[in-house]
């Protein structure tokens, strides 16, 4: 009997954080396109009693400049490359959520930037959060030998509906 209970309490705790999960809201990002787009994350909390949730929301922008949701990806400590469509409006929302760990307190800061991909080109997105400091630069580089260049950031507000 107390075998039995157990077993129904671990299915209970598992279909209860399954349910969670999905309630989540956040789709991850997945693309099977070429890796077009490399993601270059430094963050830091800045303190051991603080964690840091740090990620970027992909958007494809349509012909009256409304976002169309297409998934998240989550920022860790090593680089990532991602697949963008090419000739296509994308919105990059870089996001930075720091959270107290013994007391309840939160910040967050969002970062947007409008980007058309260029077939044959490669980006690079360098992200930095330390000390309540961030920094996203966005980079551009021809497949060729061009050297790279840093792109201006282009908010949403500059999109001309078509």
């Amino acid at each position: 009997m107390r075998r039995a209970r157990k077993a129904v309490l671990r299915l209970t705790v598992l279909l209860a954080a399954v349910v969670l999960a999905s309630c989540s809201g956040i789709t991850p990002y997945r693309s099977d396109l070429a890796k077009n787009l490399r993601i270059e994350p430094k963050t830091s909390s800045g303190s051991l009693f603080q964690t840091l949730n740090a990620g970027v929301n992909v958007y494809e922008v349509d012909a009256k400049c409304q976002l169309v949701y297409l998934g998240t990806v989550k920022l860790k400590d090593s680089a990532l490359d991602v697949g963008l469509a090419a000739n296509r409006q994308i919105y990059l929302e870089f996001y930075f959520i720091k959270s107290a760990v013994l007391y309840s307190s939160s910040s967050s800061v969002d970062y947007g930037l409008l980007l058309r991909p260029r077939p044959a080109h490669e980006y690079t997105a360098e992200v930095s959060y330390a000390n309540d400091l961030y920094k996203v630069q966005l980079w551009e580089k021809a497949r060729s030998s061009a050297p790279k260049r840093l792109l201006e950031r282009r908010s949403l507000q500059t999109c001309v509906p078509s």
